[in-house]
This record gives C-alpha cells, structure tokens and sequence, in this order.
C-alpha cells in the first residue's frame, strides 16, 4: 500500500482529534486510539467510544478506531500488529494522549494522581514507541511533533548530527526516534477493544 500511515493516540479529542484530521487531510491514513474510557484518579470525563467515532467517521474511510490503554505495554503492541499486519507499513506515531490531574502542591498528590499522570504522559509515550519504533520503516527518519510538515512528511528530513542533538537535549531533541505531542487535559488515555484488530480491515 502507498498511502502512508500512522498511529495517533489521544485521538478522541483535542490535539489527538486535530492531528487525525490533519493527517487524513494530508493523505495519510490513520490509526486512532483513545481509552474511551474513564479514569478512576481523574475528575473530568475522558473521550468516549462516539468521541472517538465521530474523528473516524470525519476521517471518511481512511481511519480506524481503537480503544487501548497507552500504559500498558501489551494493548499498544496489539495495536502496532493489527495496523502492521492490515496495512503492511507503519509511518508515524503522535503521542498525543495526556491526562491532568491534582492542582496541589507535589507533595500533597497522592499515589493515584501521581500514577495516572506519570502513567499516560511518560509510560504511555513509552509503551508506545517501544512497539511502534520496530515496525517502522528502516528508510523513515522520524521526528518529533504533531500534524505538519515535520509529522507528515518523515521520511524527507535529514537526521541530525549527533552534534545537534547534544545541543537540543535540554528541549526536544529532534534526532530521537520518538517524541511526545503535546498533553492536553482533552487529549484521552486509551483502552484496547474486541474490534481493534478487525476495525482496520
């Protein structure tokens, strides 16, 4: 298949929901992945399954929906394969889900605030990638970023130096292989369904 693809998560709402349509609008198709679900240490209400119908019904057949949490290691691996293995080629990943949580002090939040943010917002990009980066295309050089020309158009930026990279590693340095979106309190977590495998057929 020639039409590029990527995995969005977060994708419910928000950033998440606004990189599914940039992409789709860009020609690429689209993988979107959002908990749909909520969350037991979080106040406000997550994505739900028909928030994150309507991203992919908008995206007029060149999206799928996928409900996964992005902590956990294995359901983002499932997703990786089911997208992999019906659509042969895995482009791009948005790390887009993120969750808020407290509002306190540090030192006031407790154990279930601290887990859910660290959770979504740092093991989630992680799980993430360490399924997605394998399959990814060894002629890719990946970068960082949501929707534009940087996320959209991988394989035709240069990889930096290594020299470059040093100096950027205060930020975001753009030589990783991986780089989180934005959170957003908007942006979802992600739960895997029964339909995840068949939803990209």
């Amino acid at each position: 298949m020639s039409q590029p693809v990527a995995i969005v998560t977060g994708a419910g709402r928000g950033i998440g929901a606004a990189t599914v349509a940039a992409l789709v609008a860009d020609g690429w198709w689209v993988a979107a992945v959002d908990r749909c679900s909520p969350h037991p240490a979080i106040t406000y209400p997550m994505a739900s399954t028909d928030d994150l119908a309507d991203v992919v019904t908008a995206a007029e057949g060149n999206a799928a929906a996928f409900e996964a949490d992005v902590s956990v290691g294995a359901e983002m691996a499932e997703v990786v394969a089911s997208v992999t293995d019906a659509r042969s080629r895995l482009d791009a990943v948005v790390c887009a889900a993120g969750v808020v949580a407290g509002g306190s002090p540090a030192w006031e939040i407790d154990d279930s605030e601290w887990d859910a943010v660290i959770g979504t917002d740092l093991t989630g990009v992680f799980a993430t990638a360490r399924a997605a980066v394998p399959a990814r295309p060894k002629a890719t050089s990946w970068q960082g970023g949501a929707a534009g020309p940087a996320a959209t158009r991988p394989s035709t930026l240069p990889t930096p130096s290594r020299k470059s990279t040093r100096r950027q590693s205060s930020g975001n340095p753009q030589g990783s292989p991986l780089q989180a979106g934005p959170a957003s309190p908007h942006g979802g977590y992600a739960r895997l369904g029964r339909a995840g495998r068949a939803a990209c057929a």
